[in-house]
């Protein structure tokens, strides 16, 4: 089961970034303690968005819902669940067969207990509501090639910059990996019975 779980996983294209809207992540351009809503104008949402990237940072995040407006009708929409972590949060949606432009991205972070930084241009000259900037958004698409035709080009670079470097490196971590799992399966079988 756990080879056919890798095959199926290896077997898709990871997501890409189909566009951004160019705004550095400075710093917070507001800190959410709260319920909280705001809506970024003048966005472009590229044909075949499968999700968008919010610059949000949280150890464990609340629920966080986006929708794209244009001229106040909602194009596509999408949500995530509590407790995503780390410097972003990947929210879903639906994919259209062409771009939009000059859209408002709308996004609502839910009530929670933890402290979220919403990340951005704190320089920008023209702040969104309940910001002091521009937030940074990350628009993916999938891309055009599986992780099995993206694994020599990770495996060239996870052997680079280690003391001991070449792809035998890589091999011998997979080997290992590889041995422990049979060990382990083996010990959870003869456990069992």
């Amino acid at each position: 089961m756990l080879a056919i779980a890798i095959v199926a996983v290896m077997s898709r294209s990871p997501p890409v970034v189909a566009l951004t809207n160019a705004a550095p992540v400075v710093g917070p351009v507001a800190t959410v303690t709260h319920d909280f809503r705001t809506c970024q104008e003048e966005e472009l949402l590229p044909a075949g968005t499968t999700a968008i990237r919010l610059s949000l940072e949280a150890l464990l995040g609340p629920p966080v819902l986006v929708q794209v407006l244009d001229q106040g009708g909602v194009l596509v929409g999408g949500s995530v669940g509590a407790g995503w972590s780390r410097q972003s949060v990947t929210i879903p949606v639906k994919p259209l067969r062409h771009a939009v432009a000059d859209t408002s991205v709308c996004f609502a972070i839910l009530a929670s207990n933890e402290t979220v930084y919403v990340k951005g241009d704190t320089y920008s000259g023209a702040p969104d509501v309940g910001t002091d900037g521009r937030i940074r958004i990350e628009y993916l698409r999938p891309g055009g090639r599986s992780w099995w035709a993206l694994a020599p080009s990770i495996a060239r670079r996870m052997a680079l910059g280690r003391s001991p470097s070449g792809l035998w490196v890589v091999f011998s971590a997979l080997g290992a990996m590889l041995a422990l799992t049979v060990l382990v399966s083996w010990l959870a079988v003869r456990g069992s019975s």
